[in-house]
């Protein structure tokens, strides 16, 4: 690694900081949308959109080759992991 390879190294951490803040955000609609009457057309609209958004952007890094793969992953892994610090910290 070289200093020449951080941008890249943080728009990687970041895309997959950002793919993980909308995936959980949708998941959090799509959950609330199934707890309302006529939100089952709405919470698969938010699932079907979740995957799509999440395979496009892995799909991205990996053509990006593997290391821009591993990086976005690991944003998504740091978000997930606040998130469930956030869900396991309100109960």
């Amino acid at each position: 690694m070289t200093l020449a390879d951080l941008p890249q190294i943080v728009i990687w951490l970041a895309a997959g900081g950002a793919l993980g803040l909308f995936y959980f955000w949708l998941l959090g609609r799509s959950v609330a949308a199934f707890g309302q009457t006529e939100g089952r057309r709405r919470a698969v609209l938010f699932i079907v959109l979740r995957l799509a958004v999440a395979v496009a952007v892995l799909t991205a890094a990996a053509l990006q080759g593997t290391g821009p793969l591993l990086l976005a992953l690991a944003g998504f892994v740091i978000v997930r992991t606040a998130a469930i610090w956030r869900v396991k910290g309100a109960e």
